[in-house]
């Protein structure tokens, strides 16, 4: 699940996946509510354990830091090429 909020754009605040769920692949949505996304906070990913793959759109441009910190079977993540800040 997804938790997401408003300001210029949509910014992807928090990702929590329930313990019976078996999700490998991430896509991030590009418009919430038909708003860019265009965010996603620290530690979004940290320790997840069962993601493999994190797709980003191209309305992100701005990832924060440790997104991905410690997630120890993610293979492969295909970034935005807008991304201006990282971290």
């Amino acid at each position: 699940m997804l938790k997401i909020k408003y300001n210029d754009g949509y910014r992807i605040l928090s990702y929590t996946q329930a313990f019976n769920d078996n999700t490998t692949e991430i896509v991030i949505p590009d418009k919430y509510e038909g708003k860019d996304v265009v965010a996603i906070d620290d530690k979004v990913f940290y320790k997840n354990k069962r993601i493999k793959k994190v797709s980003i759109p191209d309305t992100v441009t701005e990832l924060g830091a440790s997104v991905f910190k410690e997630c120890k079977n993610l293979e492969t993540v295909e970034l935005s090429k807008n991304l201006a800040v990282i971290g």
